[in-house]
C-alpha cells in the first residue's frame, strides 16, 4: 500500500517529489485507513515540501464528509493551510453551519446520509444572499462516472474532485472557488 510515497520526477532541490493521495485511504481496511491517515497528517515535513504553508488563512471552509476519517482528513490539512474548519457528517449540518457561520467555501462530498451534495447545493441556493445563498460550492466524490464534472458545474458547484484527489488538487480548487465570478 502506497499512501504516502515518492515520485519518479525530480523535485526542486534534486530529490523525488513526494506525493499524499488524501482518498487511498478509501480503499483498504479500517485500521489501514486510521494509518494512512495518522501518516499523511503526522508527516507534515513532506506536506511543506509539496505545498506552501498557510496559504488559506482567513478562509472559513464547511468541509461535509460523512466518512470520518476522510473528513478528518481532509479538515486537518486544510487547518494546516490555515483554514478555519467546520466538518459536517451530512447535510442538514452543513446547511445550518452556513447559515451560522457564513463561510467562504463548502467542500461537500455528493453521496451524504439523508439528502444528496445537488440537494445541500439546492438548499444553500434557496438561502438569502444574505445568509449565505452565494456561498462558493465544490463538489468531490468517489464515485467516478456517474458524477462528471460537467454535472457537477451544471448544478451550480465551482468545481468537482474527482476522489482520489491530491493536496494540492484540493488547493487549487479552494483557490478558484474563491476568485470572483465573471
Amino acid at each position: 500500500m502506497a499512501t504516502l510515497s515518492t515520485a519518479n520526477s525530480r523535485g526542486p532541490q534534486g530529490g523525488a517529489s513526494p506525493q499524499v493521495n488524501f482518498s487511498s485511504v478509501l480503499k483498504n481496511s479500517k485500521f489501514e485507513e486510521k494509518r494512512c491517515a495518522k501518516v499523511i497528517i503526522e508527516d507534515k515535513a513532506v506536506l511543506r515540501t509539496m505545498i506552501p504553508q498557510r496559504v488559506l488563512c482567513g478562509v472559513t471552509v464547511v468541509v461535509v464528509e460523512d466518512d470520518g476519517v476522510i473528513r478528518s482528513l481532509v479538515a486537518e490539512f486544510l487547518r494546516q493551510q490555515g483554514a478555519t474548519v467546520i466538518d459536517c457528517s451530512n447535510a442538514a449540518q452543513a446547511l445550518e453551519a452556513v447559515t451560522q457561520e457564513r463561510p467562504d467555501v463548502v467542500l461537500s462530498d455528493i453521496s451524504l446520509p439523508g439528502g444528496d451534495g445537488f440537494q445541500l447545493l439546492q438548499s444553500i441556493r434557496s438561502l438569502d444572499p444574505e445568509i449565505g445563498g452565494n456561498t462558493a460550492a465544490i463538489a468531490m466524490s468517489a464515485l467516478g462516472a456517474a458524477i462528471t464534472n460537467d454535472r457537477a458545474l451544471a448544478a451550480g458547484f465551482r468545481s468537482y474532485l474527482r476522489k482520489p484527489f491530491t493536496p494540492r488538487q484540493l488547493l487549487q480548487a479552494i483557490q478558484a472557488a474563491l476568485r470572483p465570478q465573471n
